[in-house]
């Protein structure tokens, strides 16, 4: 199997709080990789690490290594790494600007482009987001007109626009209503065949539905790891088998 990001023995603290400790998990290329685990568990601080986000908080005390294609991240530029790392938040978060140049924002910030190019780059990145054909008449709205699921979306077409080889949705679904929820679940499921996804959820349900591989977090440790199918149906961990069933304390 191609890993594509690795941790080994990552560690990670904030105020004498140990959040992650001595992580080793994989994240494997072209699938969808879930972070399960409840709430405090260090989930999202593992993808902000991985991201290097943790660096623009002098709290974190990291150590470990983070592998993304067999480079060490403290050996990469940050910006490049978030570049081909991207991130998309719980809440939809878009610009105070229209459809179009929220999705042309991160190209334009990478370089000069002529306007040819980034009509493709925005018809590309809404078409993969399954949003282009509800908005495509009206690119020059406001993108906070948009409902919220349609902002969501709108949000991962804004973090595909750079050409990312990870896209990492952290609890991306759990502001949304159910319809546009199975909307985004669907879109993981053709998003991994371009890229690799990694998504953060406490929802037992949906990581069940849409994951290929979990990584079980609990009290900032991976308790148990592996194919999706197989933890779900067959979980070696009693504590992994309490939270799958609900009944964990």
């Amino acid at each position: 199997m191609d890993e594509v990001i690795k941790t080994r023995g990552l560690s990670v603290s904030a105020r004498n709080n140990v959040i992650l400790d001595s992580l080793d998990l994989d994240i494997y290329r072209n699938k969808v990789n879930t972070i399960l685990g409840p709430s405090g568990s260090g989930k999202s601080t593992l993808i902000r690490t991985i991201n290097r986000l943790t660096d623009l908080n002098g709290d974190f005390e990291i150590s470990g290594t983070v592998y993304f294609n067999d480079h060490n991240i403290q050996d990469m530029s940050a910006v490049e790494l978030r570049r081909k790392i991207g991130m998309v938040f719980q809440s939809p978060n878009p610009f105070w600007m229209s459809i179009y140049d929220n999705v042309a924002f991160g190209p334009r910030l990478h370089g000069s482009l002529p306007r040819l190019k980034l009509d493709e780059i925005v018809k590309r990145s809404l078409t993969e987001a399954g949003l282009y054909q509800e908005v495509e008449r009206d690119l020059a709205r406001s993108a906070m007109k948009l409902s919220g699921g349609q902002q969501q979306r709108m949000c991962i077409a804004r973090a595909l626009a750079v050409e990312p080889e990870v896209i990492m949705l952290d609890e991306p679904t759990s502001s949304l209503d159910p319809i546009s929820k199975s909307k985004i679940e669907d879109l993981m499921s053709t998003l991994k065949e371009k890229y690799t996804v990694i998504l953060v959820t406490h929802d037992i349900s949906q990581a069940a539905r849409v994951s290929d591989f979990v990584n079980f977090l609990y009290k900032g440790k991976v308790l148990e790891k592996g194919e999706s199918k197989e933890m779900f149906e067959n979980p070696r961990n009693e504590i992994t088998e309490k939270f799958i069933t609900g009944r964990a304390d």
